[in-house]
């Protein structure tokens, strides 16, 4: 056997070059003209604030084989980690053991969202509050709006008919003050054919019991006292009930929610509800339980559902599958508005988990891309500019 012998190369001397600011992956152009701050692949590194490369962190398997169901929302609540999976909500403990706290929610994406301290979650067909201990159905404990105040009682509306509060969408309860005469006998509610519910009233902030203290006609919507109440003003509050049907569903059913009012987040809004995609419902200030049946509002074509929401400074930004709107808030003398006009009627977010506020400036997922929304206060088709490339 010939044998031959190679002689291994001389050592070749090598020269370091430094990157001051690397731009990232450049997939536009072929690799061979890529720029020296660029690279035509990489994996596993991420680029920092100032342009150096960093290792990704990594992931690690926390519980497996819990379910088939799949995982609908993950929420941090005070000491709890939350999360959704399938009609059950768990807590993820610091041990990574699930403890089960709720067994009872649609299998659906959940929304949570927080005020005042407790908890709300929309799953597409309940409305739930949770304070750490107790969960409660939102609808069971929500306002009670007051109608009228210095209301009349042959009339159950006040001298100038001006209401103090409309119907809550969430409740089929709702109350009237009366400013009493001394005479009459018989109130009227101004609301007919009432629920079963047991009425209630109170004159002079005492209680009194339906047919121990008074009687009612549920179908013409009138309370009879046994005696006359006293004369005062706003001494007799009655409180009566009537379901309006599918009027609590407008709020269960909505998947979306953020909290907005201009320079301060005191109402939620919600939207995502099947039924009426379109529609954007606005809550009481600082009540989530409170949504009247007038502060509602469809936005553009009432066929192109709501996907998501985010806030650019003191405005709502509302993204609709193919255009975007804008949200302000105005306070007058005669309380909040909310004026909505279009910002862009040739884009939209097709997905509402896309949207990221990203230094000011709202990211979504188009159809045709990822897009920034450069400027919420000018209608124009210029607006916006694609990040994706």
């Amino acid at each position: 056997m010939r044998t031959t012998q190679f002689k291994p190369p001389r050592d070749i001397p090598y020269s370091l070059m430094s990157i001051s600011s690397f731009a990232g992956v450049n997939f536009a152009v072929p690799p061979s003209q890529i720029a020296d701050n660029e690279c035509s692949d990489i994996s596993n590194f991420e680029i920092t604030q100032t342009g150096r490369l960093r290792k990704r962190l990594g992931y690690e398997l926390v519980v497996d084989n819990l379910t088939t169901d799949s995982i609908n929302g993950m929420y941090l609540y005070k000491d709890k980690f939350l999360v959704a999976i399938g009609t059950k909500l768990y807590n993820l403990k610091t041990d990574d053991t699930l403890e089960l706290l709720y067994s009872s929610l649609n299998n659906h994406k959940t929304t949570f969202f927080t005020m005042n301290g407790k908890l709300y979650i929309l799953d597409g067909t309940n409305y739930l509050q949770y304070d750490g201990i107790e969960f409660k159905k939102v609808q069971d404990i929500a306002y009670v709006p007051t109608l009228y105040v210095a209301a009349q009682p042959a009339t159950g509306v006040n001298d100038t008919n001006t209401m103090n509060e409309p119907i809550n969408l969430l409740s089929p309860s709702f109350k009237v003050s009366y400013s009493a005469d001394g005479t009459t006998k018989t109130y009227k509610l101004g609301i007919e054919n009432l629920d079963a519910t047991l009425v209630k009233a109170w004159i002079n902030n005492v209680e009194k019991v339906e047919v121990t203290d008074f009687t009612v006609d549920r179908v013409k919507g009138e309370v009879t006292f046994l005696s006359a109440p006293e004369k005062g003003t706003d001494n007799v509050i009655i409180q009566a009930f009537k379901t309006n049907t599918g009027y609590a569903d407008r709020i269960n059913k909505c998947t979306l929610a953020i909290s907005y009012g201009g320079l301060n987040d005191t109402h939620i809004i919600l939207s995502g509800n099947p039924d009426s995609p379109a529609v954007v419902f606005r809550g009481g200030a600082m009540d989530p339980t409170y949504f009247s049946d007038l502060d509602y509002q469809a936005v553009g074509e009432t066929d192109e559902p709501v996907t998501g929401f985010t806030i650019q400074y003191d405005s709502l930004v509302i993204f609709k599958n193919k255009s975007i709107w804008h949200m302000a808030f105005e306070l007058t003398d005669k309380g909040a508005k909310y004026p909505v006009r279009p910002l862009n009627g040739a884009y939209g977010c097709i997905n509402p988990n896309t949207i990221e506020l990203i230094e000011n400036a709202p990211f979504f997922l188009d159809r045709r891309g990822v897009y920034i929304l450069t400027q919420s206060n000018v209608r124009e088709e210029k607006n916006i500019a694609l990040m994706s490339e």
